[in-house]
C-alpha cells in the first residue's frame, strides 16, 4: 500500500515537472519571438550549397539581388521582413536554384539557404542550348557559368534529351571510367549515336542508345586487352552497333 502511494505521488511530481517546463519553453518562445520581431536587422547570411562543384550562385549574387529589389532587410524591422518574399524573389530571377529557404534568427539575423540545380548533360543546339538536370529537366545555359558535363549536339529533342540521353548521362555520372572518357555524344538523324572520347582519335559508333551498359562493357574489355598493345590512336573508327562483336578499322 505503502509502495503504491509512493509511485502516485512520483507520478504526480513528474507531471507537474512535465507541465512547467511546457509551460516555459512556450513562455519563453513567445517572449522571444516577441522581443525578436521589435528588433532590428542586423545582417544577411547567405549559404549556397554545393558552391564548389556548381559555382551558378554565390552569396554576392543573392545580396545584390536583394538591393535591386529592394528587399534588402538590413535597417529594417525584423517584423517587417517578408521571408517569404524574398523566397519568391530569388526563385523568380535565378533558374538555376532548385530551392531557397529563408528565415529568422533569434540574433536578428535572416538567413537564406539554397540549393543549386545540378546538371548532368548539356546540349548544343545552334548559338545556344541548355542543360538537363539531374532530375531531368531542361534549364537554361543563359547567364550561368559552365559546367564540365558530357556536351550532346546533333538531331536532339528536347524529349529525347530528358529520356534516353539523361539515362546515358546518368550512367556516366556513376561510372568513373566512361565519365573521363567520353567528351561528346552526336545524334544522327535516325538517332543512332556516335561518341567522342577524351583519349584516342577515334569516333564510337553506338548505333541506338538502348543497351548502352553491355556496349561499352564489350568496349572496355577491347581497351584492357587490345590498346594497351597497340596504342589508342590505331583505329578510327569502333563499331558497337551489332550484338556480340566490335568492329574496329584502322586508319
Amino acid at each position: 500500500m505503502e509502495d503504491t502511494t509512493k509511485r502516485r505521488i512520483k507520478r504526480i511530481v513528474m507531471m507537474v515537472a512535465l507541465v512547467a517546463a511546457v509551460s516555459y519553453t512556450v513562455f519563453a518562445a513567445i517572449h522571444f519571438s516577441k522581443k525578436a520581431n521589435d528588433e532590428t536587422c542586423l545582417g544577411v547570411d547567405v549559404e549556397v550549397e554545393d558552391s564548389t562543384d556548381t559555382h551558378f550562385v554565390n552569396r554576392g549574387d543573392i545580396k545584390r539581388l536583394l538591393l535591386d529589389k529592394k528587399l534588402s532587410p538590413v535597417g529594417n524591422e525584423m517584423k517587417q521582413v517578408n521571408t517569404g518574399l524574398i523566397e519568391e524573389a530569388i526563385k523568380e530571377h535565378f533558374s538555376a536554384i532548385k530551392e531557397v529557404e529563408c528565415y529568422k534568427t533569434p540574433d536578428a539575423t535572416i538567413r537564406i539557404h539554397i540549393t543549386q540545380r545540378t546538371p548532368v548533360l548539356r546540349v548544343v543546339t545552334g548559338s545556344s542550348g541548355y542543360y538537363v538536370d539531374i532530375e531531368a529537366k531542361p534549364m537554361p545555359i543563359s547567364g550561368l557559368n559552365p559546367v564540365y558535363v558530357p556536351v550532346a549536339s546533333g538531331y536532339i529533342s528536347p524529349k529525347y534529351a530528358c529520356s534516353k540521353l539523361y539515362q546515358f548521362a546518368m550512367f556516366l555520372r556513376s561510372n568513373k571510367f566512361w565519365n573521363s572518357q567520353i567528351e561528346q555524344i552526336y545524334v544522327e538523324n535516325n538517332l543512332d549515336v556516335v561518341l567522342i572520347p577524351r583519349v584516342g582519335n577515334q569516333v564510337i559508333l553506338m548505333g541506338q542508345i538502348d543497351d548502352f551498359e553491355p556496349k561499352l562493357d564489350k568496349l572496355e574489355m577491347l581497351y584492357d586487352k587490345e590498346f594497351s598493345k597497340c596504342g589508342w590512336n590505331t583505329y578510327k573508327s569502333i563499331n558497337l552497333k551489332y550484338d556480340n562483336q566490335v568492329i574496329c578499322t584502322r586508319k
